[in-house]
């Protein structure tokens, strides 16, 4: 069996991998700081500057660790990335006049919007009177007065030209003021036009929340979950506190449960100035919700129910001081500033993936390189990929695919060729991703040989192809797990017509610690409209499975799954089961290997189904 190998070589790597993790939480930050110290000065690099910047950072060597990206600028001072990195490392801790300085080495000979726009924001402020530093006493009423007339000058500006920019800039300008409510009307406005800005998205949240407005912030709230993982913990928090104040029993309940999973999750993660704040409120939501949730039956009893909720958003939300104000830059910070895709500040994202099938008559496999955002092309995005394939039941064949991805704003367009031996096959598919309230829908149009679509060898030998429209829903459930449904009408060149559809729902959750069991229900049917040999499918991609998910986590970003499962095929009468494994190893920084693979058997098969699909990324 080829799974054998693979998941001894995963087995490996994962033991090595885990025993070195720990090693490296265990050891005292003194230590870690020496560690990454010696690394830097042999190296020099950027990326071994930054590792040593943060812990210094994270360790409360604010001075220390400004000085040394300042001195890393001294000896590379026309480096765009470094300059841009330490202009706002020292920008956001209030070294203007070094801010500038920095700035203006590249200042005049680059295009990249990012340095351009921090250089002029700043010299703005300067024009207008305003000021990033921490103003005395004596001058707190002057400059209260010129940061009143700064928000004026944009309030026109937007008012004269309808620029959304503008409007986003008022609702930071409001939300860094701790005046989230009176920027909710500005950020409406600017996310009807940029609905993939989630950082924006959760501070329009916010604001409803300070207007009590709790039924809209959740579904906010629920739409960041699905898109942003950097601040999903202090999302997840903000949706909890949502649903509670609405004092609605099934939300009061789902509303305890995510607080004490979200508990069970932040006492696990590494201490930081973040993470103990968000435990510590957590665990004040906690000490209230675990009590029974009011039911006011008198006018006094209302009147008492009102005023805990006061108590409530006093003391049980983060109403942002300490985390809006310090550490700006950090990972966890719902204020990191959003990535602009410019140049090279794109993020860009490299992957090696590889997929094989196989069972009594066919076999298929790919693997592939693919370069996510190489370049900016009129505000879209541009993105490569190159594969080869191989088909054979009977027949074999090998193709060789090139296809280029642009993607603007909701809308991914992609053309390519897979390049066989005597002819060659266009390649042309639509996607548009559309989040709505609890579902992220990615509705698709595509057109390829058959083969790609049910690994048939004779759809290439006849030139088969097939158009295909499809459907994606990610759906976010009221326990805040994820079910998944897909549905495609595939039509081919020899008239069949096909529908398949899937259908993962997870059903229960246990979570204990660093591990957790999820049980599930899977699902696939398939119908054609011919019955030929060309579309013969085998039972268990006709079924429905009960699965045990077991998850182990030995790290934040890292974990091994395993999968079990039992079904039934209505197209055969049939007991089937299955059982795979599937796993995320972070390698080294933002290297990573994900896995998933899966063996199916059944009465009709001797030897079942093997599938994997395994893949190599890292991203910058």
């Amino acid at each position: 069996m080829m799974l054998k190998p693979i998941l001894l070589l995963l087995f490996l790597t994962l033991s090595i991998l885990t025993v070195k993790a720990d090693e490296w939480a265990k050891k005292p930050v003194e230590e870690k700081i020496s560690i990454l110290k010696s690394e830097y000065q042999q190296k020099g690099t950027f990326e071994s500057l930054k590792k040593y910047f943060f812990i210094l950072k994270d360790s409360g060597y604010i001075d220390e660790s400004l000085s040394l990206i300042s001195s890393y600028n001294k000896k590379h001072p026309k480096d765009e990335p470094s300059v841009l990195f330490v202009a706002n490392n020292l920008y956001w801790n209030k070294k203007i006049p070094q801010t500038l300085s920095v700035l203006k080495e590249v200042v005049g000979e680059t295009d990249n919007s990012d340095i351009l726009t921090l250089y002029s924001n700043i010299l703005k402020d300067q024009q207008r009177g305003k000021t990033v530093n921490k103003p005395t006493s004596s001058t707190q009423s002057q400059n209260t007065k010129k940061e009143k007339k700064g928000i004026e000058y944009y309030k026109n500006h937007y008012k004269k030209t309808g620029n959304l920019n503008s409007a986003k800039e008022i609702g930071d300008y409001y939300f860094l003021k701790n005046r989230a409510r009176d920027g909710v009307k500005y950020y409406k406005k600017y996310l009807a036009k940029n609905p993939k800005d989630s950082l924006s998205r959760f501070r329009y949240a916010f604001g409803l929340d300070e207007l009590k407005l709790y039924e809209k912030s959740e579904l906010e709230y629920a739409k960041v979950l699905l898109e942003n993982k950097e601040i999903y913990d202090l999302t997840l928090y903000r949706f909890a506190n949502s649903q509670m104040m609405q004092n609605d029993e099934e939300k009061w309940e789902n509303a305890k449960d995510i607080f004490t999973k979200l508990k069970a999750k932040l006492e696990l993660q590494a201490p930081s100035k973040d993470r103990d704040d968000l435990l510590k409120y957590t665990n004040i939501s906690l000490g209230h919700i675990r009590k029974p949730m009011p039911k006011p039956t008198m006018h006094k009893d209302i009147m008492l129910t009102e005023g805990k909720q006061k108590m409530l958003a006093k003391e049980g939300t983060l109403k942002g001081a300490t985390i809006k104000l310090r550490d700006v830059l950090s990972v966890k910070s719902m204020l990191k500033p959003p990535k602009t895709k410019e140049k090279d500040f794109l993020d860009r994202s490299v992957s090696l993936n590889g997929y094989m099938f196989q069972d009594d008559t066919i076999r298929s496999s790919s693997y592939g390189l693919r370069v996510n955002n190489v370049a900016q092309i009129d505000k879209g995005l541009l993105s490569l990929e190159a594969k080869t394939s191989n088909f054979k039941d009977g027949n074999e064949y090998t193709s060789v695919g090139i296809l280029a991805h642009y993607e603007y704003k909701d809308i991914t367009a992609s053309l390519g060729l897979n390049l066989f031996e005597h002819f060659s096959d266009p390649i042309v598919q639509v996607l548009y991703n559309k989040p709505i309230s609890t579902h992220n829908l990615t509705f698709g149009f595509k057109y390829i040989n058959g083969a790609f679509i049910n690994h048939r060898a004779k759809m290439i030998d006849n030139k088969i192809g097939a158009f295909q429209l499809s459907l994606y829903d990610a759906l976010l459930l009221p326990n805040l797990e994820v079910a998944e449904i897909f549905l495609s009408l595939n039509k081919f060149d020899d008239k069949n017509i096909n529908l398949n559809s899937w259908v993962n729902y997870p059903i229960n959750k246990f979570v204990r610690g660093n591990f957790e069991n999820t049980l599930a229900f899977s699902g696939s049917y398939s119908i054609n409209t011919k019955t030929s040999d060309f579309y013969y499918s085998p039972d268990f991609y006709n079924s429905g499975y009960l699965q045990v998910k077991p998850k182990l986590y030995f790290s934040n970003n890292g974990f091994i799954q395993g999968m079990g499962g039992v079904g039934y095929s209505i197209k055969n009468n049939d007991f089937l089961y299955t059982y795979g494994l599937l796993a995320q190893v972070p390698i080294y920084e933002s290297f990573y290997l994900n896995i998933d693979c899966r063996h199916y058997k059944s009465g009709y098969s001797q030897k079942g189904a093997d599938e994997c699909q395994a893949s190599v990324s890292h991203s910058w």
